[in-house]
């Protein structure tokens, strides 16, 4: 999918404010501006997936993008093949620093995931991901979710 400075507002309008795009600046971690900046290399071919955000996010596109382990990523995918890979959480709205805590949460069924399977479905709907599109799933929790909710080839 090619991003116009529309779609990609568009988009930010709907996911940004719990996703964010494998696009850093290298000297400023926290500064999402170098996405926008950089939509020639955005792609949905690669979707990276996080459990739920940690804390209240400050801005559009802020996601895994000041976090603690954030320059982890960074190091890992900015220089990479992966640059550009859509990145977002397959539960939203669950703040929880402590990913024990939500997966207690969870095991008790006081998380219904199935809504939060279901929004994940819209939102990759929305992007235009295909099944050939890459998932690369953090943490054992994100992929049991996805085993569960059967979402056929991604592991």
């Amino acid at each position: 999918m090619e991003f116009t400075s529309v779609s990609f507002g568009s988009l930010a309008n709907k996911y940004g404010g719990h996703a964010s795009w494998a696009v850093w600046n290298s000297d400023a971690l926290r500064d999402t501006d170098v996405i926008s900046k950089n939509l020639h290399c955005l792609k949905t071919s690669v979707i990276m997936v996080g459990l739920n955000i940690s804390a209240n996010l400050p801005r559009h596109w802020s996601n895994f993008h000041g976090g603690r382990h954030d320059r982890k990523l960074m190091y890992a995918f900015n220089d990479s093949p992966y640059r550009g890979a859509y990145m977002t959480d397959i539960i939203k709205g669950e703040i929880e620093a402590k990913s024990g805590k939500l997966k207690r949460r969870i095991k008790r069924r006081d998380v219904d995931l199935q809504k939060h399977v279901s929004t994940f479905r819209c939102e990759m709907n929305d992007l235009g991901v295909n099944r050939q599109a890459l998932f690369i799933l953090f943490g054992g929790e994100v992929k049991a979710i996805v085993r569960r909710a059967a979402f056929g080839n991604l592991s």
